[in-house]
């Protein structure tokens, strides 16, 4: 009955509140942890003799980390041996499957057992040669049986050490030209290199200058320099040469000295840092000779200018000063300066004398000279007479025959009259002013040539 009305008051009509659902049931409980898999982790490898420490990481269904007694076991226990707590020693070199197991569940990780390394090579580099005076750093490779390196302390040595010493930490150093066998030892292992010991490079130390420390004003002196290295031996080298005081002596870039003026000037020659230095003393000229130059004669009434020139006790031209003599004054006089003026016919010695050293004699011959000469150009292709002497100022007449000729002068000058051109048949005449020696040809008949000197 009460059930009933319970009923109908939730259906009541009209307006009434909707019904209330009922509660939502509660949730299962969480399922239990249940252990799913075992990582395995802590290394892969480990030497022979040596231990390698492994970690198992046992976990549930939701990857969560929970607590499980696992067993350890190696596949291989001729490889490597496991213990309760995981503690892997290696036996032998090679490979084994460690495993961590609780109930069916199991991880694994593989282990590779490595040979312990052993020193069985040491290779030796750096270099195979050095200059005497000089080092080279060598270094050591040691290696294991399988060409690692590995870590060793070694000892060096030298086979030679009056050709090379080595340090304890590989420094070489070259002492004498030849061939050192250098070792690197660790135990019994050695390691070795051949190392050359080249000479030290020739090093420019020293110039020595040879040649002389005098030299006449005026004249030359060849100074040489010898450049040489530490040893004393001679090298070549660039040399530069220079003079303390050029308006004394001067100097070329080979070394030859010239004398200016009387005096001492310092002539250095150098290379690089190095030089060495001469002192060359200048010496005055001394006058030795006296020659004279010009004409040797002369006309009655003309002139001839004579020159002297001196030289010093080198044979080098010097600048003097002169006195001029005539030996015979009623024949030919002569002035200061070597004017000769003949004064009749006949020969006169002419001298210049300087500082007590008198020239040569200079004959000069006084004539009396024509003035004027006759030159046939004849139809034989000769000039008749070739040679004709006339006195200063004189004329020469050239006399053509029928055939065609030219008079023209070897190698005219301002003093040269001027040529002829092509002449038959007529007579033409050239003067000459200056005293001299007038080489002329034809140019038609090249075998045609003459000579007018004039005094």
């Amino acid at each position: 009955m009460a059930a009933v009305v319970a009923a109908l008051v939730g259906c009541s009509g009209g307006g009434g509140s909707p019904t209330t659902p009922p509660p939502a049931p509660p949730p299962p409980p969480p399922s239990a942890p249940v252990l799913t898999s075992i990582g395995v982790s802590g290394g892969t490898t480990v030497a022979v003799g040596a231990s390698l420490s492994l970690v198992a990481s046992p976990k549930d269904q939701s990857g969560n980390a929970i607590a499980a007694t696992v067993n350890w076991s190696s596949g291989s226990a001729n490889v490597a041996t496991v213990n309760p707590s995981g503690v892997v020693t290696g036996v032998a070199a090679g490979s084994t499957v460690i495993t961590a197991a609780s109930g069916s569940v199991s991880g694994t990780t593989t282990i590779a057992v490595t040979a312990v390394p052993v020193l069985t090579s040491i290779v030796v580099g750096g270099g195979t040669s050095v200059v005497a005076g000089a080092t080279l750093q060598l270094s050591a490779s040691p290696k294991d049986q399988n060409g690692n390196a590995i870590a060793a302390t070694v000892a060096w040595s030298s086979g030679a050490t009056g050709v090379a010493t080595v340090t304890s930490s590989g420094l070489v150093a070259g002492v004498a030209p030849g061939t050192a066998v250098i070792t690197a030892s660790s135990g019994g292992v050695n390691g070795t290199a051949i190392i050359t010991v080249t000479p030290t490079p020739p090093v420019l130390t020293t110039i020595t200058i040879s040649g002389g420390t005098t030299v006449v004003a005026r004249s030359d002196l060849q100074l040489t320099g010898l450049p040489k290295d530490q040893n004393g031996n001679a090298i070549a080298a660039a040399l530069t040469w220079s003079s303390s005081a050029t308006g004394i002596a001067t100097v070329s870039g080979s070394g030859r000295v010239t004398g200016v003026t009387v005096g001492t000037a310092v002539i250095t020659v150098a290379s690089g840092g190095v030089s060495a230095t001469s002192t060359i003393t200048v010496t005055p000229q001394i006058l030795t000779a006296i020659t004279i130059s010009g004409a040797a004669t002369v006309s009655v009434g003309q002139t001839v200018q004579l020159a002297a020139a001196s030289v010093d006790q080198n044979g080098v031209g010097m600048v003097a000063v002169y006195t001029w003599a005539s030996d015979a004054t009623s024949i030919a006089t002569v002035s200061g300066s070597g004017l000769v003026t003949g004064v009749l016919v006949g020969v006169a010695q002419i001298t210049a004398s300087s500082n007590g050293i008198n020239s040569l004699q200079k004959t000069i011959t006084v004539a009396v000279f024509p003035v004027s000469a006759n030159v046939s150009a004849t139809a034989g292709a000769a000039f008749v007479p070739p040679t004709v002497d006339i006195a200063r100022g004189g004329s020469v007449n050239w006399i053509f025959a029928g055939l065609g000729h030219t008079v023209t002068f070897d190698t005219p000058t301002v003093d040269t009259p001027a040529g002829i051109p092509v002449t038959s048949g007529a007579t033409v005449s050239r003067t000459f002013l200056t005293a001299g020696t007038f080489a002329y040809h034809c140019e038609i008949h090249g075998s045609m040539a003459g000579t007018v000197i004039v005094h």
